[in-house]
């Protein structure tokens, strides 16, 4: 059995990675950016990993279980180039305070200009993952299944229909985090969903290394509907390209932006 106690949930996924990163033949050429980072002793920072639930162990399951509580840091393995033969992936992670990953500055894209750096964006809007109550499921069976329950009475008193949803994170025992995920996911899922895809030019002002999947960034529209004029903060959800200056980069509208 692990147990982490007593830390944050980013320095205890650090900790989880470091772990696996330990295993016979496991090692991979991984460099741990930030420091480890104390926090208070509770329910909410107790992890417990039992060797008998191996198979609910997968770390990247652990990774995403971490980042989807409230509170739960965002986490990034970021190639960096030693040598010309050898690379690393560097580990950042959101701390207790900040649970995004740090930026040295915010990139904006303007998405107005004919000519620009930006192209053949399109908008989708879209309410498919709206929710008002969220049931999670923790760990147990039958009459011992761990449940909790939330609810956004905000939408319910201003008439919107009960919109439930069920997620399942069998592997957790503490009523806590069980809780957490629930009021995470609906924190996430309030409001219907912006989401922009667009062209860009990595070879411009704001180059390919400069940006990655994850970041929050401002983007500057104009005439869309579902979108207000002027600079809109989004964050990077995924990114393509086939080898080409042209990237086709996925975003997502950000309801805080700091």
């Amino acid at each position: 059995m692990i147990q982490y106690r007593g830390l944050s949930l980013g320095t205890i996924a650090k900790r989880v990675v470091a772990q696996a990163h330990a295993k016979p033949a496991g090692a991979l050429p991984i460099s741990y950016r930030i420091l480890d980072q104390t926090a208070a002793d509770n329910a909410d920072h107790q992890r417990t990993y039992k060797g008998f639930n191996v198979q609910n162990l997968n770390c990247d399951d652990i990774l995403t279980k971490l980042s989807n509580v409230i509170m739960g840091p965002d986490i990034m393995f970021k190639p960096r180039l030693l040598r010309d033969d050898y690379l690393t992936f560097d580990m950042w992670h959101g701390t207790e305070d900040q649970p995004r990953i740090y930026q040295a500055y915010t990139k904006v894209w303007d998405t107005t200009p004919a000519r620009g750096q930006v192209s053949d964006m399109t908008v989708n809007y879209t309410g498919t993952y709206q929710s008002s109550r969220v049931f999670s499921l923790g760990a147990g069976t039958d009459e011992k299944l761990l449940m909790k329950v939330s609810t956004n009475q905000r939408q319910l008193q201003k008439g919107y229909p009960l919109l439930e949803k069920v997620i399942n994170r069998g592997s957790s025992e503490n009523p806590a985090t069980v809780l957490g995920y629930a009021q995470s996911e609906l924190q996430a899922n309030e409001k219907a969903l912006v989401e922009i895809q667009m062209n860009v030019r990595g070879d411009e002002e704001i180059a390919l290394g400069m940006f990655w999947p994850g970041d929050l960034c401002n983007v500057i529209t104009k005439g869309w509907l579902s979108l207000p004029d002027g600079n809109t903060p989004m964050r990077i959800l995924s990114m393509t390209g086939d080898g080409s200056s042209n990237v086709k980069v996925s975003l997502q509208q950000e309801d805080k932006f700091v």
